[in-house]
């Protein structure tokens, strides 16, 4: 398959009556490619920020879980320092796997179906969170609220 672009225009005679049409063909094809080709490095440009951002993700608590293991023979005897060093880097590891798991959770992601969220619970939680920031900076929320049948209708913050 070849994509093309046809441009019709009638063709008149000196007189003005239409005597036919002129059709021209574009071939779409370096168009085409060209468009695939744009997505591709916009793809790759996504997966490389991606990956960076793993790497400095990974590698933070790498580093801060990396002086504990160190010094372990020359403070082995101290049990505080035994303990802290097992919390900081159970901590941790804990933290990369969970960095692991949201990654691999992006690579299923385009194949998992959508579904609805209700996000009021959410956003009730954050907002009694920063309601005292809000207060302080004399900044007052209003929560309106649809009826709970009407499930078509949102809810508003203003």
């Amino acid at each position: 398959m070849i994509p093309l672009m046809c441009t019709i225009s009638p063709l008149r005679n000196p007189q003005g009556a239409l005597a036919g049409a002129v059709a021209v063909f574009t071939d779409l094809s370096r168009l085409k490619e060209l468009e695939r080709e744009r997505r591709r490095a916009e793809r790759l440009a996504s997966l490389e920020a991606i990956a960076s951002g793993m790497v400095h993700e990974i590698r933070n608590p790498w580093c801060r879980s990396k002086p504990s293991p160190s010094s372990l023979p020359s403070r082995f005897d101290d049990p505080e320092f035994r303990q802290n060093c097992a919390r900081v880097v159970g901590r941790e590891i804990d933290r990369m796997d969970d960095l692991l798991d949201r990654f691999r959770m992006l690579s299923t992601a385009s194949r998992q179906p959508m579904e609805a969220v209700d996000v009021v619970v959410p956003l009730d939680d954050t907002l009694s969170l920063i309601q005292p920031q809000l207060e302080g900076r004399g900044i007052t929320l209003r929560r309106v609220t649809p009826a709970p049948t009407d499930l078509s209708s949102e809810t508003r913050f203003s």
